[in-house]
């Protein structure tokens, strides 16, 4: 629904008054004050509001654009998108943009983005794995960012947005003027809610009957009351996916994150595989056999696992000494991350891994692991 829509929605429910003469810009003024109100009772109808920006609305800065903010604005996120009609579906062409720094604003300006600025990690610094010169140059090449002014009044974007794209703006506050084109963030039954503020006001400012105007006052604050609960109960469904760090983090559940397994080796190999979206997984291995012997822990990375993922390897040792239990990563024949050789007094020892991205890494060793 579009302005215009709800305001012809609230006149449906103000009957005569709709009409009545004179009354043209005390009725526009009232439903403007009615939404506020609403905004200020019910966090849901300020928190999505949208702006849409073309290149005139924007300033040329460089090969930049400055864009103001809407009054009081909160971003939470921009989009530059295409309208190219000749494009099977323009929308599908839309990019959000990331944050760049404000104090490296003139990059942007300049049209000299750096990497690092970029949130890329460029050198051997222990920032995670460096970007070759083309990974960067590949990463610019596609980079929209925006860096936002330490009061929140203006921001810079990059690239420029040209005649057959645009800026949107998704943002919370409190929405004040509005075109009739705009999307409204409210229902259509708020539309009778604020024909009873506008009543209200009506009665009791112009017409002065009090007893009238307390009557619809009251049932202003019933029918506000009523998408007050609404929004209560349908909130969790009504995120917007800025709302959340990650969608990762929106699609999993906390059990999803973690797992458990458990095995047994008697003599030979056993392979440890913890998926692709675990964080955090825990293996009990049994161990048996006789002593004198080598067992291989395979820890899989075929299925590469999610960087930063912990394995917790415990095994239940039996009261046999020379069991040489070895660690390795990926292979029977892999790289040796770490070993342990038994004695005789049956207590247990864990091992604790870190996939880094490409292979798993000894962490820390416990032994005996119930001393």
């Amino acid at each position: 629904m579009i302005w215009s829509e709800f305001v012809t929605a609230v006149e449906s429910h103000l009957a005569v008054e709709a009409n009545r003469r004179g009354m043209e810009t005390f009725r526009a003024r009232y439903i403007r004050n009615g939404v506020l109100d609403l905004q200020r009772y019910i966090r849901r109808f300020r928190a999505a509001n949208t702006t849409v920006y073309t290149a005139s609305d924007v300033t040329d800065e460089g090969e930049a654009q400055l864009v103001t903010m809407p009054e009081n604005a909160k971003p939470k996120a921009f989009y530059i998108y295409s309208v190219d009609t000749e494009l099977n579906d323009p929308l599908f062409y839309r990019y959000r943009l990331e944050v760049y720094p404000w104090n490296s604003r003139y990059d942007m300006i300049n049209g000299r983005l750096t990497a690092i600025a970029a949130g890329a990690c460029c050198d051997t610094s222990g920032c995670g794995t460096a970007l070759t010169d083309d990974e960067q140059q590949v990463l610019l090449s596609k980079a929209y960012r925006f860096a936002m002014s330490p009061h929140g009044r203006n921001a810079i974007i990059y690239p420029k947005i040209t005649a057959s794209t645009r800026l949107l703006l998704v943002w919370e506050g409190y929405k004040y003027e509005w075109d009739d084109d705009d999307a409204i963030t409210f229902p259509e039954e708020a539309s009778e809610a604020v024909a009873a503020y506008v009543q209200a006001r009506i009665t009791r400012n112009v017409d002065k009957n009090l007893q009238l105007a307390r009557e619809f006052d009251a049932e202003w604050q019933r029918l506000r009351l009523s998408l007050y609960r609404d929004f209560n109960e349908t909130q969790d469904f009504d995120e917007k996916d800025e709302e959340y760090e990650t969608l990762l983090l929106s699609a999993m559940t906390p059990n999803s994150l973690v797992g458990y397994g458990t095995s047994t080796n008697n003599s030979g190999n056993t392979t440890i595989s913890i998926g692709s979206t675990k964080i955090n997984w825990s293996e009990l291995t049994t161990v048996g056999g006789a002593g004198s012997t080598t067992r291989i822990i395979i820890l899989e990375a075929a299925t590469v696992p999610v960087t930063g993922a912990v394995l917790r390897h415990r095994c239940l040792m039996p009261a046999t000494a020379g069991i040489t239990i070895e660690w390795r990563n990926a292979t029977a024949g892999g790289t040796l991350l770490t070993s342990y050789v038994s004695d005789a007094s049956g207590d247990d020892v864990v091992a604790d891994f870190i996939f880094n991205g490409t292979t798993w890494a000894f962490d820390r060793f416990i032994a005996p692991a119930n001393a």
